[in-house]
């Protein structure tokens, strides 16, 4: 084996190619199946990340592939499984920067600093998972430093399999599954091809036997880590010169708490209820960005949630947070983000069909969707009918009125109802310059809309915010809702929050993130 650049890269790609041959069976072991909780995928996704970040930066010095490894693996790290491989990786990187050669004693230096680093990246550390296979791999790494390196890997890799086994007697949660625990398995994986790569047959690792076949999930409710008490998974990164008590923060906001990184940048991941507090804790400390929020329940089959509903609830909307808003007030299906922006009849039927209930109802939240949902409507093997919602605020006022033990034509009278009293308002920037109703914008002016009708345009977001309300508002008004979305910066929506506070004192003003594109802030007067 190549022992300098050659050989740590050979071991990234030796990494990635045997996590992703075993990346199912890995995924398996993951009794509660969420997206982006399946644990070989998120070791997948790291190690794919890392191996990219490694080939296109064309390092050639042990210092620069050290950077280029553990900027990769931050990066990409997915999921929890993900963030502790990316201290796994990034010790491992550490000792090679300083020793340059893939001998025993960098085995054993970077076990130890990854066993270090990722007990550090954890609130709450737990045994029987992933840590405990790394803690009994450097151990053994540490007792056999002065011997050639094949004696240490294959040292490392029989201590971790005799740690993997042991993890059900360690974490009630495997033992009632039946399955040994996933990142612990697939850092094996990762030990089995540093062992082949000094040389000899490792041998293939098997599940020990006793245990429940790798093809079988159940569902008794086992994830990844963290508790079942929490229905969200919140990732982001935080550009940051220094994370300060982001971690104890976090911990009061939820559990699965890991914060990685160094000043700069850090990776965040956190399973909560409480969504928006977790992402306001990181911009209290710096720039947010590439936020991923994954509902825990998404991939539950429809079979398993119809007998609660009677009528079911699908729906089409753009941003993070406003699918977290439309999913807590009850919406069981969407069409999915990454499909086009005019999504067709085919798509909107695809969502129908996978929401819970005897009947289902539909709300485009778009007012060019409303052909293509009708027909969709139409198409429906179960019960359907559309709720002609004609933009989010619409959408959520309606939503409000949801009653999902009710029937499905009396849910659709009373949603289209309370979406008919909400005045929906927005503001949006131009992006080229444009004739309006209301007069011609330039590139990047301010236009606001009443109902999607231009009927403003110029002056700050603020200014034109006041003037929308106060040319819209109504005796009978008593709530103004402000969503903003992915183009608005934190610290212009806690401006424009404030000024309609001090405007129109008398509303109840409830402020929210929708992350959406294209309309920085949408209002809604109800």
């Amino acid at each position: 084996m190549k022992q300098g650049v050659a050989g740590f890269k050979a071991f990234i790609r030796e990494c990635l190619a045997g996590v992703r041959e075993r990346k199912e069976e890995i995924d398996s072991l993951n009794v509660f199946p969420v997206p982006d909780g399946d644990t070989g995928t998120n070791l997948t996704l790291t190690l794919e990340s890392t191996a990219e970040s490694l080939e296109g930066a064309a390092a050639e010095e042990p210092g620069e592939v050290a950077r280029a490894v553990i900027q990769g693996s931050l990066l990409g790290a997915r999921g929890n499984s993900g963030v502790i491989l990316s201290q796994i990786l990034r010790g491992l990187a550490e000792a090679f920067a300083s020793r340059g050669v893939l001998d025993s004693l960098w085995l054993s230096q970077g076990l130890e600093r990854a066993r270090e680093l990722a007990y550090r990246a954890v609130l709450k550390p737990v045994e029987g998972t992933i840590l405990t296979v790394l803690r009994e791999a450097a151990e053994a790494a540490r007792d056999v430093a002065d011997s050639d390196p094949g004696r240490a890997a294959r040292a490392a890799l029989e201590a971790a399999r005799r740690a993997l086994a042991s993890t059900p007697q360690l974490l009630p949660v495997l033992r009632q599954a039946g399955v040994v625990d996933a990142g612990g398995f697939g850092l094996v994986v990762v030990l089995e091809r540093l062992a082949r790569l000094f040389g000899g047959d490792p041998g293939r690792t098997e599940v020990p036997r006793g245990f429940a076949s790798l093809g079988a999930r159940t569902s008794v409710g086992v994830r990844e880590a963290g508790s079942l008490e929490y229905k969200f998974e919140v990732e982001y990164l935080l550009e940051a010169d220094e994370a300060g008590e982001l971690a104890g923060a976090l911990g009061g906001l939820g559990d699965s708490v890991a914060v990685v990184g160094s000043p700069g940048l850090f990776h965040v991941h956190v399973h909560t209820n409480r969504v928006f507090e977790v992402v306001e804790e990181g911009r209290k400390r710096g720039r947010v960005r590439d936020l991923k929020i994954t509902y825990f329940e998404d991939q539950m089959a429809p079979s398993e949630l119809s007998h609660e509903v009677l009528t079911g609830a699908a729906c089409y909307v753009l941003g993070e947070g406003l699918r977290l808003l439309f999913r807590s007030l009850g919406v069981g299906s969407f069409v999915s983000p990454s499909q086009a922006l005019n999504p067709s009849a085919g798509e909107i039927l695809q969502s129908l069909e996978r929401a819970p209930g005897k009947g289902v109802l539909f709300l485009p939240n778009h007012r060019d969707l409303l052909p293509a949902a009708r027909q969709a409507v139409g198409l429906s093997s179960r019960p359907a009918l559309l709720v002609p919602t004609y933009d989010p605020i619409q959408g959520l006022s309606a939503m409000v009125a949801y009653d999902p033990g009710s029937p499905l034509e009396v849910n659709a009278a009373a949603m289209e109802e309370a979406a008919s009293r909400v005045v929906a308002l927005a503001l949006a920037r131009a992006s080229r310059a444009v004739v309006t109703p209301a007069g011609r914008a330039g590139v990047g002016e301010w236009v606001g809309l009443v109902r999607g009708e231009v009927v403003r345009v110029g002056g700050s977001a603020p200014e034109l915010a006041c003037e929308l309300v106060a040319a819209n508002i109504e005796p009978r008004h008593e709530l103004l809702t402000l969503i903003w979305g992915a183009e608005a910066s934190l610290e212009e929506a806690e401006a424009l929050e404030v000024r309609l506070r001090e405007a129109f004192p008398h509303l109840e003003l409830e402020s929210h993130w929708g992350g959406q594109p294209f309309l920085p802030y949408l209002l809604g007067l109800e």
